[in-house]
């Protein structure tokens, strides 16, 4: 009888073992199947930010977006010339404010030196 109940415990747990290994290779297939998927939406994200980085390289219209803060996280190159930059990486995280009082000084700088060499105020 004991010989009778412990192969029967150990059909049973050959079972549970079975069962176990499916479920295991479910999974397996389930996260493969998810790395593949997600390699396809990298690749995706690869190529829409290749082409946003070409247009805003290359439009001649000032494009710029803006967290909810207001602070710039994008601007196209022409927009980034008229703040009188290299690259965008000086004006990310900043608001307009900032850029318009700079410039608003380097104005008021060029017409103190152009009174200065002049003698002339306008």
């Amino acid at each position: 009888m004991e010989i009778k109940q412990k192969n029967e415990e150990l059909l049973a747990q050959e079972e549970e073992l079975r069962q176990n290994l499916e479920e295991m290779q479910t999974t397996q297939e389930e996260l493969l199947r998810q790395v593949e998927e997600n390699k396809k939406i990298q690749e995706d994200l690869k190529k829409e930010t290749y082409l946003l980085n070409a247009l805003l390289g290359n439009i001649p219209e000032h494009i710029y977006f803006k967290d909810l803060q207001s602070k710039f996280i994008r601007a196209s190159n022409s927009l980034i010339k008229i703040f009188n930059m290299i690259s965008d990486e000086e004006l990310i995280g900043n608001r307009t404010l900032t850029f318009l009082i700079m410039n608003m000084q380097n104005l008021l700088l060029t017409v103190e030196q152009k009174i200065i060499k002049t003698g002339k105020h306008y």
